[in-house]
């Protein structure tokens, strides 16, 4: 229910770019996300079931990395629109572990030095409609996809079978494409000011993969020039995929919130 007002109260724009009523037909976005990372991973082998590892607390990864992104889009008719977004979060350690994990057939105990590494690379792609759409405001609906490839690797001191190895590296990849559903919209404030936000969701289940998913964001933009606007905002990001499948059978959880920073130009 929090999630379901949050993202009504956030239903005032996608792309968060700053467009103004007289706005260009095309746009390019960059800025950064600070915030709180928290993320899981959970690998499973044939015969045996996988430690839900918190990537954080057990294998050290930043809790708060800088994450950059870029956004583009494209006006090609004056109630629809498409985008696109690239956001990367990449994060390396090495610690000395506190409890004994399993990840696929390999367990690694307690104190051993282990190097972990986690990487996540998210494209999304959105149609958007707005049936209403004037001169100080805008709300629209979208249909897309998230699509993100992850990858992941632990490498250790470990134990395979009864059998001891000095170093023994696990690592899955996965890419997967999750459809969603939206709103978005934009009001005018006064001045060079306009206030913004977006909503994607979508819980789903095909076959051997079920995931879920939720981005919020809601910035003010300020235009500081003709083509150009600065953004301050806030963003939600939380992912969930369960898979079973041979190349990766096991869970990712895949949480961000916090601040972001943002420049757009118009054209």
């Amino acid at each position: 229910m929090v999630r379901i007002l949050l993202a009504g109260a956030v239903l005032m724009s996608a792309p968060v770019a700053a467009q103004q009523a007289n706005e260009q037909a095309g746009f390019v976005r960059a800025g950064v996300l600070f915030g709180d990372v928290r993320s899981t991973l959970r690998v499973d082998a044939a015969n045996v079931a996988g430690t839900t590892v918190s990537l954080e607390r057990d294998l050290g990864l930043r809790r708060s990395p800088a994450i950059g992104f870029v956004e583009v889009g494209y006006r090609f008719a004056p109630r629809w629109r498409v985008t696109a977004e690239y956001l990367t979060v990449s994060r390396n350690s090495m610690v000395s572990l506190a409890r004994p994990i399993q990840i696929g057939e390999t367990l690694y105990n307690t104190s051993a030095s282990v190097s972990a590494g986690f990487r996540s690379d998210l494209y999304k792609v959105q149609l958007g409609w707005s049936p209403v759409k004037t001169e100080s405001a805008e709300l629209g609906v979208s249909v897309g996809a998230h699509i993100t490839d992850f990858s992941a690797n632990v490498q250790g001191a470990a134990t395979v079978n009864g059998q001891t190895f000095s170093s023994r590296q696990e690592r899955r990849s996965v890419l997967a494409p999750l459809p969603n559903i939206g709103a978005y919209g934009r009001v005018r404030l006064g001045g060079p000011f306009t206030l913004a936000g977006r909503a994607n969701y979508l819980q789903l289940r095909v076959d051997d993969v079920r995931g879920g998913l939720t981005d919020l964001e809601a910035a003010v933009n300020w235009q500081v020039a003709r083509n150009v606007a600065l953004s301050a905002g806030y963003r939600s990001l939380d992912y969930r995929l369960d898979l079973d499948k041979t190349s990766f059978s096991g869970a990712v959880r895949y949480r961000f919130r916090g601040p972001l920073l943002a420049v757009a130009a118009t054209f």
